[in-house]
């Protein structure tokens, strides 16, 4: 913080990572579904998720998602993520009001047996949890509707969108449906701009009550980006003339922005 690093930008990057990590730590091929974040980086990621509890990863995730709100209204910019490395790594079986450290009962010891002496090298912070009381890893259930069915009412959406968000409808009208996993609809853009914007929780959320709505099925929403279509946006754009690229037009009249070299 004192180097001015953005703490909202750093935690959402914090998250990013950990589930990817959640994600290779599930199972190695599910990593695909996070974004790339560059050979070193991976290779620690890959790294962490045989290093870390599973228990443990998801408790992070879960208390980070929380103090990444509390850092929008909090007095002290660093105490929602002061307050997180406590919740995740202390141990909650004591009272919160009881400071004292426990008794450390007498213990009777035999002089035949000589007493032995406790491993003081290092402080360790463990997580134990019984086997039992894992989670379990459950499966997405594998949607119902097929991706031609999901395409022939695409149109539908961009209508519905449109008058609820108009700055997201530009978004999906150069989107497509690209791919059904489980039950996540997975919409491609040639942009990471329009990607990132589809992604925030209150438009994804937003995507996913009208998808249900329409579909009458719970899909979950994914934008990602399709460098097939960026390759081919190329190719459309030097073919036409100087004047009639108006998506790009309509995109800085929706957003405010104007073109740069």
């Amino acid at each position: 913080m004192e180097n001015g690093v953005d703490l909202e930008r750093f935690t959402a990057d914090l998250i990013e990572v950990m589930r990817k990590i959640l994600l290779v730590k599930v199972n190695t091929q599910l990593g695909g579904f996070a974004g790339a974040l560059g050979k070193d980086l991976e290779k620690k990621v890959f790294q962490a998720a045989s290093d870390v509890d599973l228990v443990f990863l998801v408790k992070a995730i879960d208390v980070l998602i929380v103090k990444k709100q509390d850092l929008k209204y909090a007095a002290i910019a660093q105490l929602p993520l002061e307050l997180a490395v406590i919740e995740i790594i202390g141990d909650n079986t004591q009272n919160s009001n009881d400071h004292t450290p426990p008794a450390t009962p007498a213990v009777k010891v035999d002089k035949k047996v000589p007493a032995v002496e406790p491993d003081n090298t290092a402080l360790k912070i463990v997580i134990k949890t019984i086997k039992a009381d894992e989670p379990k890893i459950s499966v997405a259930k594998k949607a119902s509707i097929s991706l031609d069915n999901i395409k022939k009412k695409w149109g539908e959406v961009i209508a519905l969108i449109k008058d609820q968000n108009h700055s997201l409808t530009v978004a999906l009208k150069v989107s497509k449906p690209h791919n059904v996993v489980g039950n996540t609809l997975q919409v491609a853009l040639k942009h990471k701009f329009y990607q990132q914007r589809l992604n925030e929780d209150k438009n994804r959320k937003m995507l996913e009550e009208l998808l249900e709505k329409i579909y009458q099925e719970k899909l979950l929403f994914e934008a990602v980006v399709d460098e097939s279509m960026v390759v081919e946006a190329e190719k459309s754009d030097k073919d036409k003339p100087a004047g009639e690229n108006e998506s790009i037009d309509n995109l800085l009249k929706a957003f405010g922005g104007q073109a740069v070299e």
